[in-house]
């Protein structure tokens, strides 16, 4: 049987990789942004927002999540993701 302590530890490490891969999305999303800047692309694109949601529901549901519980997390970060991005 695992330890409180050990169980915690790896508990953190997965919210440090969880931070990460946040940071590293929001990344590729300026990156994206800048690109649809130099070729006049609206930020906003509700078909591959919608495709995105589709996709992250269906891999919620494969590893046993809820999948309105995950779609709402994500659409907060897309979201703020998106408010970064209109920035100059």
């Amino acid at each position: 049987m695992k330890h409180l302590s050990h169980l915690r530890n790896e508990l953190d490490l997965v919210s440090k990789e969880l931070i990460f891969l946040l940071a590293k999305r929001k990344d590729l999303t300026k990156q994206i942004a800048e690109v649809k800047k130099e070729k006049n692309i609206p930020i906003d694109d509700p078909s591959r927002e919608q495709t995105q949601i589709q996709f992250i529901r269906r891999l919620a549901i494969e590893n046993g999540l809820d999948s309105d519980v995950v779609q709402k997390l994500f659409e907060i970060f897309i979201n703020y993701c998106k408010e970064e991005m209109k920035q100059p």
